[in-house]
Protein backbone atom coordinates (compact mmCIF):
# COMPACT_ATOMS: atom_id res chain seq x y z
CA UNK A 1 0.00 0.00 0.00
CA UNK A 2 1.10 3.35 -1.27
CA UNK A 3 -0.04 6.22 0.86
CA UNK A 4 -0.47 10.12 -0.07
CA UNK A 5 1.58 11.90 2.63
CA UNK A 6 3.66 10.69 5.40
CA UNK A 7 5.15 12.87 7.93
CA UNK A 8 8.10 11.73 9.89
CA UNK A 9 10.04 11.60 12.81
CA UNK A 10 8.23 15.16 14.04
CA UNK A 11 6.34 15.64 17.67
CA UNK A 12 2.70 14.63 17.32
CA UNK A 13 0.18 16.00 19.79
CA UNK A 14 -2.19 13.72 19.83
CA UNK A 15 -5.54 14.04 22.29
CA UNK A 16 -3.67 12.26 25.08
CA UNK A 17 -0.35 13.09 25.05
CA UNK A 18 2.60 14.22 22.43
CA UNK A 19 4.14 11.77 20.59
CA UNK A 20 7.32 10.59 18.94
CA UNK A 21 5.85 8.96 15.55
CA UNK A 22 5.10 9.24 12.08
CA UNK A 23 2.00 10.59 10.62
CA UNK A 24 0.25 8.55 7.78
CA UNK A 25 -2.45 10.46 5.59
CA UNK A 26 -4.15 8.80 3.00
CA UNK A 27 -7.26 10.47 0.93
CA UNK A 28 -7.46 13.40 3.12
CA UNK A 29 -7.59 10.94 6.53
CA UNK A 30 -5.08 10.63 9.14
CA UNK A 31 -4.69 6.78 8.68
CA UNK A 32 -1.89 5.85 11.04
CA UNK A 33 0.03 7.22 13.74
CA UNK A 34 3.02 4.73 13.36
CA UNK A 35 7.02 3.37 14.11
CA UNK A 36 8.97 3.87 11.25
CA UNK A 37 9.42 0.02 11.20
CA UNK A 38 5.40 0.18 10.31
CA UNK A 39 5.22 3.33 8.31
CA UNK A 40 4.07 2.51 4.45
CA UNK A 41 5.27 3.97 1.57
CA UNK A 42 4.34 7.69 0.58
CA UNK A 43 4.33 9.55 -2.49
CA UNK A 44 5.55 12.32 -0.58
CA UNK A 45 7.62 12.08 2.78
CA UNK A 46 8.22 15.16 4.84
CA UNK A 47 10.98 14.97 7.50
CA UNK A 48 9.32 17.00 10.78
CA UNK A 49 12.73 16.18 12.99
CA UNK A 50 13.01 19.19 15.71
CA UNK A 51 9.61 20.42 14.23
CA UNK A 52 5.77 19.84 16.24
CA UNK A 53 3.13 18.33 14.53
CA UNK A 54 -0.38 20.09 15.69
CA UNK A 55 -3.74 19.66 15.01
CA UNK A 56 -4.95 22.36 12.49
CA UNK A 57 -5.24 25.72 14.09
CA UNK A 58 -8.80 26.94 13.97
CA UNK A 59 -9.77 30.48 14.11
CA UNK A 60 -13.50 30.65 14.86
CA UNK A 61 -13.60 34.70 14.55
CA UNK A 62 -12.86 36.52 11.31
CA UNK A 63 -13.53 39.30 9.28
CA UNK A 64 -13.06 38.28 5.73
CA UNK A 65 -15.39 41.56 4.48
CA UNK A 66 -16.57 39.19 1.18
CA UNK A 67 -19.06 39.64 0.04
CA UNK A 68 -19.33 43.82 -0.06
CA UNK A 69 -16.60 45.44 1.68
CA UNK A 70 -14.21 43.23 -0.73
CA UNK A 71 -11.30 46.51 -0.94
CA UNK A 72 -10.30 45.90 2.40
CA UNK A 73 -10.44 41.78 2.20
CA UNK A 74 -11.70 38.71 0.30
CA UNK A 75 -12.05 35.10 1.05
CA UNK A 76 -9.28 34.34 -1.54
CA UNK A 77 -6.86 36.86 -0.01
CA UNK A 78 -8.05 36.37 4.08
CA UNK A 79 -7.43 32.23 3.62
CA UNK A 80 -4.36 33.15 2.06
CA UNK A 81 -3.04 34.87 4.82
CA UNK A 82 -4.75 32.12 7.08
CA UNK A 83 -2.94 29.76 5.84
CA UNK A 84 0.18 31.50 5.86
CA UNK A 85 -0.18 31.44 9.77
CA UNK A 86 -0.76 27.67 10.26
CA UNK A 87 -4.48 27.92 10.02
CA UNK A 88 -6.54 25.12 8.70
CA UNK A 89 -10.01 26.39 9.03
CA UNK A 90 -11.92 29.80 10.02
CA UNK A 91 -15.07 31.05 10.87
CA UNK A 92 -16.24 34.35 8.93
CA UNK A 93 -18.31 36.72 11.18
CA UNK A 94 -21.89 38.28 9.40
CA UNK A 95 -20.83 41.93 9.35
CA UNK A 96 -20.49 41.55 5.39
CA UNK A 97 -23.57 43.07 2.61
CA UNK A 98 -25.77 41.41 2.50
CA UNK A 99 -25.85 40.01 5.67
CA UNK A 100 -26.19 36.41 5.91
CA UNK A 101 -29.78 36.59 7.47
CA UNK A 102 -32.00 34.42 5.20
CA UNK A 103 -31.70 31.34 4.19
CA UNK A 104 -31.11 32.54 0.34
CA UNK A 105 -28.21 34.93 1.58
CA UNK A 106 -26.24 32.34 3.53
CA UNK A 107 -26.33 29.86 0.66
CA UNK A 108 -24.88 32.37 -1.52
CA UNK A 109 -22.45 33.49 1.09
CA UNK A 110 -21.55 29.47 1.30
CA UNK A 111 -21.28 29.39 -2.82
CA UNK A 112 -19.15 32.29 -2.88
CA UNK A 113 -16.41 31.63 -0.17
CA UNK A 114 -16.74 27.94 -1.73
CA UNK A 115 -15.06 29.38 -5.25
CA UNK A 116 -12.31 31.24 -3.52
CA UNK A 117 -11.10 29.49 -0.19
CA UNK A 118 -7.87 27.56 0.10
CA UNK A 119 -8.48 26.12 3.87
CA UNK A 120 -11.90 24.97 5.11
CA UNK A 121 -14.95 27.13 6.57
CA UNK A 122 -18.25 28.27 8.47
CA UNK A 123 -19.62 31.10 8.89
CA UNK A 124 -21.60 32.86 11.54
CA UNK A 125 -25.06 33.75 11.10
CA UNK A 126 -27.54 37.56 11.63
CA UNK A 127 -30.13 35.79 14.11
CA UNK A 128 -31.85 39.50 13.04
CA UNK A 129 -34.85 37.65 11.28
CA UNK A 130 -36.04 35.58 13.42
CA UNK A 131 -38.36 33.11 10.74
CA UNK A 132 -34.76 32.52 8.90
CA UNK A 133 -32.83 31.01 11.77
CA UNK A 134 -33.98 27.68 11.59
CA UNK A 135 -33.58 27.81 7.96
CA UNK A 136 -30.28 28.88 8.32
CA UNK A 137 -29.43 26.49 10.85
CA UNK A 138 -30.55 23.58 8.79
CA UNK A 139 -28.35 24.68 6.18
CA UNK A 140 -25.38 24.21 8.67
CA UNK A 141 -24.43 27.49 10.33
CA UNK A 142 -21.94 27.22 12.62
CA UNK A 143 -23.41 29.67 15.06
CA UNK A 144 -25.20 33.00 15.09
CA UNK A 145 -23.83 36.56 16.01
CA UNK A 146 -25.44 39.86 17.32
CA UNK A 147 -23.66 43.07 17.56
CA UNK A 148 -25.21 44.71 20.24
CA UNK A 149 -22.96 48.51 18.83
CA UNK A 150 -24.68 50.51 16.18
CA UNK A 151 -22.24 52.87 14.44
CA UNK A 152 -19.74 53.13 11.54
CA UNK A 153 -18.81 50.10 9.83
CA UNK A 154 -18.77 47.48 11.17
CA UNK A 155 -21.40 48.44 13.58
CA UNK A 156 -23.89 49.93 10.69
CA UNK A 157 -25.65 46.83 9.17
CA UNK A 158 -28.90 44.30 9.89
CA UNK A 159 -26.41 42.13 12.05
CA UNK A 160 -26.35 44.88 14.66
CA UNK A 161 -29.16 44.43 16.99
CA UNK A 162 -29.17 46.83 20.34
CA UNK A 163 -33.15 46.53 21.18
CA UNK A 164 -33.19 43.79 24.59
CA UNK A 165 -36.27 42.60 23.07
CA UNK A 166 -35.07 42.11 19.58
CA UNK A 167 -31.68 40.24 21.75
CA UNK A 168 -34.27 38.12 23.67
CA UNK A 169 -36.28 37.15 21.05
CA UNK A 170 -33.50 36.14 18.85
CA UNK A 171 -31.62 34.35 21.94
CA UNK A 172 -35.07 32.43 21.57
CA UNK A 173 -35.32 31.63 18.01
CA UNK A 174 -31.19 30.20 18.50
CA UNK A 175 -32.08 28.96 21.36
CA UNK A 176 -34.72 26.30 19.65
CA UNK A 177 -32.12 25.33 16.99
CA UNK A 178 -29.69 23.99 19.06
CA UNK A 179 -26.50 26.36 17.83
CA UNK A 180 -24.80 28.93 19.72
CA UNK A 181 -25.34 32.71 19.72
CA UNK A 182 -22.63 35.47 20.19
CA UNK A 183 -22.80 38.94 21.22
CA UNK A 184 -20.43 41.71 20.87
CA UNK A 185 -21.56 43.18 23.80
CA UNK A 186 -21.87 47.27 23.94
CA UNK A 187 -23.61 49.85 26.80
CA UNK A 188 -24.77 52.05 24.17
CA UNK A 189 -26.55 54.01 26.20
CA UNK A 190 -23.61 54.93 28.46
CA UNK A 191 -21.55 55.31 25.06
CA UNK A 192 -23.91 58.06 23.36
CA UNK A 193 -24.09 59.52 26.82
CA UNK A 194 -20.05 60.13 26.63
CA UNK A 195 -19.52 60.93 23.10
CA UNK A 196 -21.92 63.33 23.32
CA UNK A 197 -20.21 65.20 26.04
CA UNK A 198 -17.13 65.42 24.54
CA UNK A 199 -18.83 66.23 21.59
CA UNK A 200 -20.46 69.35 24.01
CA UNK A 201 -17.02 70.17 25.98
CA UNK A 202 -14.99 70.27 22.44
CA UNK A 203 -13.01 67.41 23.66
CA UNK A 204 -13.76 64.89 21.23
CA UNK A 205 -10.59 63.31 19.01
CA UNK A 206 -9.63 60.36 18.11
CA UNK A 207 -8.06 58.92 21.39
CA UNK A 208 -10.73 60.26 23.84
CA UNK A 209 -13.50 57.91 21.13
CA UNK A 210 -10.94 55.32 21.74
CA UNK A 211 -10.65 55.64 25.37
CA UNK A 212 -14.76 55.32 25.62
CA UNK A 213 -14.85 52.35 22.68
CA UNK A 214 -12.61 50.24 24.65
CA UNK A 215 -13.46 51.56 28.55
CA UNK A 216 -14.74 48.22 30.13
CA UNK A 217 -18.28 50.08 31.45
CA UNK A 218 -18.83 50.10 27.45
CA UNK A 219 -17.23 46.76 26.48
CA UNK A 220 -19.02 44.83 29.22
CA UNK A 221 -21.86 47.07 30.98
CA UNK A 222 -24.45 44.84 29.39
CA UNK A 223 -23.36 41.52 29.82
CA UNK A 224 -24.78 40.45 32.87
CA UNK A 225 -28.24 40.83 31.02
CA UNK A 226 -27.05 38.98 28.36
CA UNK A 227 -26.06 36.20 30.13
CA UNK A 228 -29.85 36.66 32.12
CA UNK A 229 -31.40 36.95 28.80
CA UNK A 230 -29.65 33.52 27.59
CA UNK A 231 -30.29 31.50 30.43
CA UNK A 232 -33.95 32.31 30.16
CA UNK A 233 -34.37 32.29 26.05
CA UNK A 234 -32.39 28.39 26.71
CA UNK A 235 -29.64 29.65 24.77
CA UNK A 236 -25.57 28.92 24.52
CA UNK A 237 -24.16 32.13 25.34
CA UNK A 238 -20.91 33.45 23.64
CA UNK A 239 -19.06 36.07 25.38
CA UNK A 240 -16.47 38.00 22.94
CA UNK A 241 -14.01 39.47 23.48
CA UNK A 242 -13.45 38.92 27.19
CA UNK A 243 -9.89 40.84 27.61
CA UNK A 244 -10.38 42.86 31.04
CA UNK A 245 -10.59 42.67 34.92
CA UNK A 246 -14.31 42.70 34.51
CA UNK A 247 -15.04 40.65 31.64
CA UNK A 248 -13.06 37.77 33.22
CA UNK A 249 -14.76 38.44 36.33
CA UNK A 250 -18.10 38.04 35.03
CA UNK A 251 -17.51 35.20 33.03
CA UNK A 252 -15.45 33.34 36.02
CA UNK A 253 -18.34 33.85 38.27
CA UNK A 254 -20.94 32.56 35.46
CA UNK A 255 -19.28 29.49 35.42
CA UNK A 256 -19.41 28.77 38.27
CA UNK A 257 -22.47 29.43 38.80
CA UNK A 258 -23.37 26.75 36.44
CA UNK A 259 -24.75 28.94 33.89
CA UNK A 260 -24.55 28.28 30.12
CA UNK A 261 -21.82 29.74 28.88
CA UNK A 262 -18.48 30.42 27.08
CA UNK A 263 -16.09 33.02 26.73
CA UNK A 264 -13.19 33.76 24.01
CA UNK A 265 -10.62 36.15 23.90
CA UNK A 266 -8.24 37.58 21.13
CA UNK A 267 -4.76 37.16 20.58
CA UNK A 268 -4.33 40.57 21.23
CA UNK A 269 -6.04 40.75 24.78
CA UNK A 270 -2.76 38.21 25.65
CA UNK A 271 -0.41 39.74 23.54
CA UNK A 272 -0.51 43.69 23.09
CA UNK A 273 1.15 45.51 19.92
CA UNK A 274 4.09 46.88 21.35
CA UNK A 275 4.13 51.21 21.27
CA UNK A 276 5.49 52.85 18.32
CA UNK A 277 5.31 50.53 16.37
CA UNK A 278 2.53 51.67 13.76
CA UNK A 279 1.51 55.83 12.65
CA UNK A 280 -0.09 57.32 16.45
CA UNK A 281 -3.72 56.77 15.29
CA UNK A 282 -3.23 52.91 13.72
CA UNK A 283 -1.47 52.03 17.07
CA UNK A 284 -3.87 53.71 19.30
CA UNK A 285 -6.62 51.34 18.52
CA UNK A 286 -4.75 48.84 20.91
CA UNK A 287 -5.37 50.75 23.97
CA UNK A 288 -5.25 48.03 26.74
CA UNK A 289 -2.70 47.76 30.37
CA UNK A 290 -1.30 45.73 32.19
CA UNK A 291 -4.29 44.90 34.83
CA UNK A 292 -6.50 43.43 32.17
CA UNK A 293 -3.94 41.81 30.59
CA UNK A 294 -2.48 39.74 33.46
CA UNK A 295 -6.38 39.22 34.20
CA UNK A 296 -6.93 37.88 30.76
CA UNK A 297 -4.02 35.49 31.23
CA UNK A 298 -5.40 34.55 34.55
CA UNK A 299 -8.74 33.46 32.81
CA UNK A 300 -6.73 31.27 30.14
CA UNK A 301 -5.38 29.72 33.16
CA UNK A 302 -8.26 28.91 35.05
CA UNK A 303 -10.50 27.90 32.41
CA UNK A 304 -12.95 31.10 32.32
CA UNK A 305 -11.71 31.65 28.68
CA UNK A 306 -12.31 28.37 26.80
CA UNK A 307 -10.37 29.65 23.63
CA UNK A 308 -8.24 32.02 21.69
CA UNK A 309 -9.14 34.27 18.24
CA UNK A 310 -7.69 36.10 15.83
CA UNK A 311 -10.66 38.87 15.39
CA UNK A 312 -9.13 39.74 12.18
CA UNK A 313 -10.46 41.95 11.00
CA UNK A 314 -9.09 44.27 7.91
CA UNK A 315 -9.40 47.87 6.76
CA UNK A 316 -7.29 50.68 4.55
CA UNK A 317 -5.25 52.97 6.95
CA UNK A 318 -6.90 56.00 5.61
CA UNK A 319 -10.25 54.50 7.01
CA UNK A 320 -8.81 54.96 10.35
CA UNK A 321 -7.12 57.88 9.74
CA UNK A 322 -10.06 59.82 9.35
CA UNK A 323 -10.61 59.53 12.29
CA UNK A 324 -7.95 62.43 12.70
CA UNK A 325 -10.77 65.05 11.21
CA UNK A 326 -14.10 62.79 12.69
CA UNK A 327 -13.67 60.18 14.76
CA UNK A 328 -16.50 58.87 14.97
CA UNK A 329 -16.19 57.54 11.40
CA UNK A 330 -12.98 56.06 11.85
CA UNK A 331 -12.86 51.86 11.21
CA UNK A 332 -12.14 49.93 13.94
CA UNK A 333 -9.44 46.88 13.87
CA UNK A 334 -6.69 45.35 11.58
CA UNK A 335 -5.63 42.51 9.92
CA UNK A 336 -3.62 39.71 12.18
CA UNK A 337 -4.86 36.55 11.17
CA UNK A 338 -1.09 35.20 9.67
CA UNK A 339 0.54 36.16 12.60
CA UNK A 340 -1.70 35.89 15.56
CA UNK A 341 -0.84 32.21 16.41
CA UNK A 342 3.13 32.75 16.24
CA UNK A 343 2.53 35.06 18.72
CA UNK A 344 0.68 32.98 20.72
CA UNK A 345 3.34 30.14 19.93
CA UNK A 346 6.38 32.85 20.98
CA UNK A 347 4.73 32.74 24.47
CA UNK A 348 5.65 28.59 24.48
CA UNK A 349 9.55 29.85 23.34
CA UNK A 350 9.13 32.34 26.35
CA UNK A 351 7.96 29.75 28.50
CA UNK A 352 4.42 31.59 29.35
CA UNK A 353 1.98 28.61 28.16
CA UNK A 354 3.11 24.88 27.12
CA UNK A 355 2.25 23.81 23.59
CA UNK A 356 -0.46 21.46 24.75
CA UNK A 357 -2.50 24.16 26.64
CA UNK A 358 -2.47 26.00 23.51
CA UNK A 359 -3.51 23.29 21.17
CA UNK A 360 -6.55 23.36 23.36
CA UNK A 361 -7.34 27.51 23.45
CA UNK A 362 -6.53 26.93 19.25
CA UNK A 363 -7.79 23.75 17.94
CA UNK A 364 -9.19 20.99 19.82
CA UNK A 365 -11.52 23.50 22.27
CA UNK A 366 -12.68 25.14 19.06
CA UNK A 367 -13.61 21.85 17.28
CA UNK A 368 -15.23 21.10 20.59
CA UNK A 369 -17.50 23.84 21.30
CA UNK A 370 -18.96 23.71 17.69
CA UNK A 371 -19.55 20.69 17.23
CA UNK A 372 -17.00 19.31 14.66
CA UNK A 373 -14.56 17.11 17.14
CA UNK A 374 -13.11 14.81 16.27
CA UNK A 375 -13.07 15.39 11.96
CA UNK A 376 -11.18 18.48 13.23
CA UNK A 377 -8.83 19.50 16.04
CA UNK A 378 -7.68 16.22 16.75
CA UNK A 379 -4.56 14.50 15.22
CA UNK A 380 -5.74 10.64 15.96
CA UNK A 381 -6.96 7.84 13.07
CA UNK A 382 -10.32 9.06 11.05
CA UNK A 383 -10.01 12.80 11.67
CA UNK A 384 -9.28 15.08 9.25
CA UNK A 385 -5.51 15.36 7.76
CA UNK A 386 -5.31 19.15 8.91
CA UNK A 387 -2.30 19.64 10.56
CA UNK A 388 -0.14 22.66 11.27
CA UNK A 389 3.80 22.07 11.86
CA UNK A 390 5.51 24.22 13.79
CA UNK A 391 9.42 25.04 13.75
CA UNK A 392 9.90 26.14 17.01
CA UNK A 393 13.49 27.53 16.82
CA UNK A 394 12.65 29.34 13.82
CA UNK A 395 12.56 33.64 14.44
CA UNK A 396 11.42 36.05 12.03
CA UNK A 397 10.58 39.81 12.26
CA UNK A 398 6.83 40.71 11.30
CA UNK A 399 6.96 43.19 8.51
CA UNK A 400 4.04 44.83 6.69
CA UNK A 401 6.01 44.55 3.48
CA UNK A 402 5.77 40.73 3.36
CA UNK A 403 1.72 40.32 4.40
CA UNK A 404 -0.70 38.43 2.42
CA UNK A 405 -3.35 40.20 3.65
CA UNK A 406 -5.13 42.77 1.45
CA UNK A 407 -4.80 45.37 4.26
CA UNK A 408 -1.21 45.62 4.26
CA UNK A 409 -0.38 46.85 7.21
CA UNK A 410 0.45 45.57 10.92
CA UNK A 411 0.34 47.37 14.30
CA UNK A 412 3.11 44.40 15.25
CA UNK A 413 5.75 46.23 13.06
CA UNK A 414 9.82 44.95 13.85
CA UNK A 415 8.09 42.64 16.46
CA UNK A 416 10.34 39.22 16.52
CA UNK A 417 8.79 36.15 16.97
CA UNK A 418 10.12 32.49 17.98
CA UNK A 419 8.42 29.48 16.67
CA UNK A 420 6.62 29.77 13.27
CA UNK A 421 4.32 27.28 11.29
CA UNK A 422 6.43 26.41 8.23
CA UNK A 423 3.55 23.86 6.99
CA UNK A 424 -0.05 23.96 6.69
CA UNK A 425 -1.71 21.15 5.47
CA UNK A 426 -5.70 20.84 4.98
CA UNK A 427 -7.52 17.57 4.26
CA UNK A 428 -4.12 16.04 3.42
CA UNK A 429 -3.29 18.69 1.18
CA UNK A 430 -0.14 21.17 1.28
CA UNK A 431 -1.62 24.95 1.38
CA UNK A 432 1.57 26.49 2.61
CA UNK A 433 5.37 25.51 2.48
CA UNK A 434 8.09 27.76 4.31
CA UNK A 435 5.83 30.68 3.98
CA UNK A 436 4.97 30.19 0.42
CA UNK A 437 0.92 29.64 0.07
CA UNK A 438 0.58 27.00 -2.38
CA UNK A 439 -3.04 26.43 -2.28
CA UNK A 440 -6.00 26.96 -4.72
CA UNK A 441 -8.81 28.97 -4.55
CA UNK A 442 -11.83 26.70 -4.10
CA UNK A 443 -9.96 23.51 -2.16
CA UNK A 444 -11.62 24.99 1.23
CA UNK A 445 -14.99 23.13 2.11
CA UNK A 446 -17.84 24.38 3.67
CA UNK A 447 -17.80 21.92 7.36
CA UNK A 448 -21.00 21.46 8.80
CA UNK A 449 -21.42 20.60 12.76
CA UNK A 450 -22.31 17.34 14.16
CA UNK A 451 -25.62 19.08 15.72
Amino acid sequence: MTIDLLLKNGTVFTPNEPLRCNLAIDEGKIVGLVSDSASPNADRTIDCNGKIVLPGIIDPHVHFRDPGYTHKEDYETGSRAAAAGGITMVMDQPNVDPVPNTAERFEAHMENAGRKSIIDFNHFASPSRLDEVPKIAALGAIAFKIFQKKAAYPYDTEASIDDDLEIYEAFTAVGRTGRICSVHAHETFVFNGMIKRLRETGEMNWQKFIEMSYSEIVRVGTVPTLIYLAEKAGVKFYALHVGSEDYVNIMRNAKALGKNVIADCEFSHLVPAPKGSSPDILKGQYWTNEDHVKATWQGIFDGTIDFIDSDHAPHKPEEIEIGLEDPEKMALGYGCIEYYFPLLFNEVHRGRITVEHLVKLCSSNVAKIFDIYPRKGALQVGSDADITIVDPKKTITLSSANLYTKSGWTPYEGTEITGVPIFTIVRGEVVMESGNVIGKPGYGRFIRPSI
